[in-house]
């Protein structure tokens, strides 16, 4: 893995602009798709027509049992593994920051998100996500790891 600054910039050239940590692969041109983003979620024009998915990583429960306003989901600074959509290739790969917060310019396509459990474990758990990013615009996803703790 790289080690560095917080943030990389992209010369858009297959390199990726991340926030966190993130690996030497190069970032390939995804396959283009028609528009579509997760539920909640709607793309937001960029001022410099790049093409970002950014987000956020939770992980929770954090206590054994939880109440109303007690026990609130936490970031959570995963790895993620953007891969084509049927998994066959990836991508890139990324650790969410302190916060769980991430961002990668990507090209215009669809991906899957594949949140990784820590090596040699099977929680935290978090399903993966299919995403299409529509061009020059900024999508929002947010990830949430099942801790196990019930």
């Amino acid at each position: 893995m790289l080690t560095g600054p917080e943030l990389l910039t992209s010369d858009h050239a297959g390199q990726a602009t991340l926030r966190g940590l993130v690996t030497d692969q190069p970032v390939e041109p995804g396959p283009s798709a028609a528009s579509s983003v997760p539920a909640g979620s709607q793309p937001i024009p960029t001022d410099d027509g790049s093409t970002v998915l950014e987000g956020q990583v939770l992980l929770g429960p954090t206590c054994p049992v939880v109440r109303p306003g007690t026990c609130a989901d936490r970031p959570y600074a995963a790895t993620l593994a953007i891969k084509t959509p049927d998994g066959s290739q990836e991508i890139a790969q990324l650790t969410a920051d302190a916060q769980g917060l991430f961002s990668i310019v990507l090209d215009p396509g669809t991906y899957l998100l594949v949140p990784l459990s820590p090596p040699g474990r099977r929680l935290p758990f978090a399903a993966s996500q299919e995403v299409t990013l529509d061009p020059g615009t900024q999508t929002s996803i947010t990830i949430h790891y099942d801790s196990g703790i019930r």
